[in-house]
């Protein structure tokens, strides 16, 4: 073969190293860049779903901070009316101890003036 095509075929060679040799690093770049490209993806949608996650734990927290208190005032309303409760059971109970003296006054023939009221039922009594 003469010198030419020894030349010839080394260029050709050359170039063809050359192409393929760019073509594969270009390839690599691309593959590297859709990786960055969806890596970017991936960060920002774990990013936005650490977000919502965080809105959604204030909330529940805000969420409990209130039905705590709720509790708080329930507990307070459900003490009162305990209490009342708790009073007018006893008043029902100074009540039904009056009757029963005024019926043993009466049933006795005793004359009046009836049986003093009961210093419970004079706090409370409207005239």
């Amino acid at each position: 073969m003469s010198t030419q095509l020894w030349v010839l075929l080394g260029t050709f060679i050359t170039a063809t190293a050359g192409v393929t040799t760019t073509w594969l690093l270009i390839r690599q770049q691309g593959r590297q860049t859709r990786t960055t490209d969806a890596q970017q993806i991936i960060d920002q949608l774990q990013e936005n779903a650490k977000s919502r996650e965080e809105q959604h734990l204030r909330e529940i927290a805000d969420r409990d901070q209130r039905h705590q208190q709720e509790i708080g005032e329930v507990r307070r309303d459900l003490a009162e009316v305990r209490g009342r409760v708790e009073g007018l059971e006893d008043r029902e109970m100074a009540w039904d101890d009056y009757a029963a003296q005024l019926r043993a006054h009466i049933d006795r023939g005793d004359p009046p003036p009836p049986p003093p009221w009961p210093a419970a039922l004079m706090r409370r009594r409207r005239l």
